[in-house]
């Protein structure tokens, strides 16, 4: 159980500190975006970087916290390796958002 809060907490400060980082050059991409373009401004390869992988990572990463919960209840000791999947999900979204 501690694993899947660990993790959790984790992914949280990921958020905190991705939305601190990669929030103003966002914002700055939407700035060159022309309106009448529409919806393509929200799936452009800044908002897949900036946005969309974050949130993803945070969302894999929440799931194998509850992964990691369920081994630690049922007795196996086996949450590591949710622990360790998490944590590479976070780290792939941060290596992708810095390319």
């Amino acid at each position: 159980m501690a694993l899947a809060v660990l993790l959790v907490l984790g992914s949280l400060a990921y958020l905190v500190w991705h939305s601190v980082t990669w929030l103003e050059p966002l914002v700055e991409s939407l700035d060159g975006c022309p309106v009448e373009r529409g919806t393509a401004c929200f799936t452009s390869e800044p908002f897949r970087r900036w946005l969309y992988a974050p949130i993803l990572a945070a969302v894999l990463a929440w799931g194998f916290a509850s992964g990691a919960a369920t081994e630690g209840r049922q007795g196996r000791a086996r949450g590591y390796l949710h622990l360790l999947a998490g944590i590479a999900a976070l780290v792939i979204a941060g290596l992708v958002s810095n390319l």
